[in-house]
């Protein structure tokens, strides 16, 4: 229903359809591997979303992609995958990056997109002891962005840092902790409405870590 423009409205929707169909992709933990698929067929039209209706995973996270920079293709489709010290890490953004994005050349990209970019950007540099700071650092070397919302995943974690310069309405992301899972959302999820939300305050990283019985998470406010 996000996708397809038929939940939330906010100021990309006010005058004008807002549907992303450039492709989608999910990342979810199997037994002690994160397993992904990616298609570039919007994922209102893709059969295949049905396969995971009822995935029993102690962790996913999904991407639908509305195309501002790089054209329809697999290669640009996130999530993003690649090795960060020695361990499989995978990456999804909202956004537009408009800065020339640096990152070490031992990374290359295989698409076109800014997304992709700033995950090297990110894994160039990032402290792994210390993610929340380290994440807004690298972020305040850009200067013209519309947002930097983002994930970055792992076997055994999930960072994810709300981080925006215009259209509160439409880049703040709302969580939703229960006794039993946690919950983060470009919008709140129109079958969980009975769930409580709260919104993510701009410049908020969310870390949470998770087996496949237990998980926790801590909250960091970057800017208060």
């Amino acid at each position: 229903l996000m996708a397809k423009d038929q939940n939330e409205h906010h100021e990309e929707n006010a005058n004008k359809p807002f549907v992303h169909e450039h492709g989608w992709g999910i990342i979810y933990r199997s037994r002690n591997e994160l397993k992904t698929y990616k298609s570039t067929r919007a994922c209102f039209t893709d059969p295949e979303l049905d396969s995971f209706r009822k995935l029993q995973t102690p962790f996913t996270a999904l991407h639908a992609r509305l195309a501002s920079v790089g054209n329809l293709d697999l290669k640009n489709t996130h999530l993003f995958e690649t090795l960060w010290h020695n361990e499989k890490t995978a990456f999804c953004h909202n956004g537009t990056i408009r800065n020339e994005i640096t990152y070490d050349t031992k990374y290359q990209p295989a698409g076109r997109t800014d997304s992709e970019k700033y995950f090297y950007h990110l894994l160039s540099d990032l402290n792994p002891n210390n993610i929340p700071v380290s994440w807004r650092e690298l972020i305040a070397k850009f200067s013209n962005y519309t947002a930097a919302n983002a994930f970055l995943c792992q076997q055994n974690q999930a960072v994810a840092i709300s981080a925006f310069t215009l259209n509160p309405l439409y880049y703040t992301m709302k969580i939703s902790v229960s006794p039993d899972s946690l919950i983060m959302s470009s919008e709140i999820l129109p079958n969980l409405t009975n769930r409580d939300w709260t919104p993510l305050k701009n410049g908020t990283v969310v870390q949470t870590s998770f087996t496949e019985k237990k998980w926790s998470y801590k909250i960091t406010d970057l800017i208060s």
